[in-house]
């Protein structure tokens, strides 16, 4: 008697379990699935990023990689709203100067320079203390000769 209330038992705990755990199965969905594109548009633009969270103003320089120039110096200024740039060509000592707003990407990573010449980077990623070169869908180029280091 005793074995056969056990698994009657058993057997009850079994199927409610089974009940409710399938019902629950299909609320929960995985948080990403749940979010909307907008949500998640605006979960990133919330959270910590170079527009936000770095002291980003400021002047930056390098000389690039250009042989045919024997190498460019660049030098960006950023202020909050706008920037300076300056190309120098390095055989030649020639400098050329845009100045321009900037727009901020939907991830506040990259910066894109607008009217710049076609030899000063456009694109470039912000990050601590530096601006790093990006190719053209914005990824950062890894090569440690596109970084323009703070200097002022």
């Amino acid at each position: 008697m005793r074995k056969t209330l056990t698994i009657a038992f058993t057997a009850c705990l079994w199927a409610s379990l089974t009940v409710s755990c399938s019902s629950c199965g299909d609320r929960r969905k995985p948080a990403a699935e749940q979010m909307t594109e907008l949500q998640m548009e605006q979960a990133v633009n919330d959270a910590h990023n170079a527009l936000t969270s770095l002291d980003y103003t400021g002047t930056y320089y390098s000389v690039l990689p250009f042989e045919q120039y024997g190498g460019l110096g660049v030098r960006i200024t950023l202020t909050e709203e706008d920037y300076v740039a300056e190309q120098t060509y390095m055989n030649t000592g020639e400098t050329k100067r845009f100045t321009g707003k900037y727009e901020w990407d939907s991830y506040g990573t990259v910066i894109t320079l607008e009217g710049v010449g076609a030899q000063v980077p456009h694109m470039l990623f912000v990050g601590e203390e530096q601006l790093i070169v990006t190719d053209t869908e914005g990824k950062p180029v890894s090569d440690a000769r596109y970084v323009l280091p703070k200097v002022e």
